[in-house]
């Protein structure tokens, strides 16, 4: 009997142990079903779609966190870079030396944001200087600062280098600096900038050599130049024949710029000529604005009346049309 009751004993001691041995098979085997998944639902259900913000996490100091987003910081727009003003180089190809000549150019705050036309001035530099001489007088911060003051209205510079020898060597007409401005760097710029086209609308400024440019092109194509400031003008080493000559210009020409301003300082080795010059331009009908200020032939003098030189530029600019 109790042979029995021992077998009995290890009959279910055996049935406990098998079913254990079992349950802990199958559990082995889901898990590893479970882990055989590559952790895609894990991965799922982290993504956070764009338009989420995550909370930040409670601190026990009471001090605002702000949110994380995965939403771009603040950056320059493309409506903000197109409200920049800006400097660009460019040239134009020469149409008598076959060659490119550089220039500078300002465009006004938002220029490559609108499709609005501009007034231009060309700056023409002295001799033996060059065109960056006009924007280390300070040429370009000046009108910008005008521009953003409202004193001025938005215009465009073109500041170019005036090559030899057409510059120094020629004295105007055919196959001079005259033909090179007119036939190759105002068409230029008028066809890949937006200017105003008209001569109410183009002004020429010039320092001493460049200021006879400045007058002679004037003089001769007030269709194209109507605004003319000459400061220092050399006109006293000047020695151009007749036809372009600013002096028998101013003489005996029917149809002159409406607006020239003619300044130079009282020690000045340009005054002469300069007063010269208006009382021709005088006794022709004509009514240039002459200005003689303190100073001599130099850059201070030529720094210092920059303002009076743009207010009488774009002071028709200004008026309602």
């Amino acid at each position: 009997m109790r042979e029995r009751v021992c077998n009995l004993k290890r009959i279910i001691l055996m049935s406990v142990a098998l079913c254990i041995f079992m349950y802990m098979g199958f559990s082995c085997k889901a898990n590893e079903d479970f882990d055989s998944e590559p952790r895609q639902a894990t991965k799922e259900t982290e993504t956070i779609p764009k338009s989420a913000t995550l909370a930040p996490p409670t601190s026990a100091i009471d001090t605002p966190t702000p949110a994380l987003t995965d939403e771009p910081s603040a950056t320059l727009t493309d409506e903000s870079i197109a409200c920049e003003e800006r400097i660009a180089e460019d040239s134009y190809p020469s149409m008598i030396l076959g060659q490119a000549i550089p220039f500078q150019i300002y465009l006004p705050p938002c220029y490559d944001g609108n499709e609005q036309s501009y007034p231009v001035i060309y700056f023409m530099h002295g001799k033996p200087r060059q065109s960056a001489d006009w924007i280390d007088l300070g040429i370009i911060d000046l009108v910008s600062q005008g521009i953003a003051s409202g004193q001025w209205p938005e215009t465009l510079l073109v500041i170019p280098s005036l090559p030899e020898p057409l510059f120094s060597q020629t004295d105007g007409g055919s196959g001079s600096y005259e033909e090179e401005f007119l036939e190759a760097l105002v068409p230029y710029v008028d066809r890949h900038y937006r200017t105003r086209i008209g001569a109410d609308y183009r002004a020429l400024a010039g320092i001493s050599r460049g200021a006879i440019w400045a007058l002679e092109i004037g003089f001769r194509h007030p269709e194209i130049v109507n605004i003319i400031a000459a400061l220092s003008p050399a006109l006293s080493c000047n020695y151009a024949s007749r036809p372009y000559d600013p002096f028998a210009l101013a003489q005996d020409s029917d149809c002159l710029p409406d607006r020239i301003l003619l300044l130079a300082g009282d020690m000045d080795w340009a005054r002469s000529g300069t007063e010269k010059l208006s009382q021709i331009l005088e006794q022709s009908g004509n009514h240039p604005h002459l200005m003689i200020v303190e100073g001599k032939h130099e850059t201070a003098l030529w720094k210092g009346t920059l303002e009076t030189v743009v207010d009488f530029i774009v002071f028709t600019w200004q008026e309602p049309e």
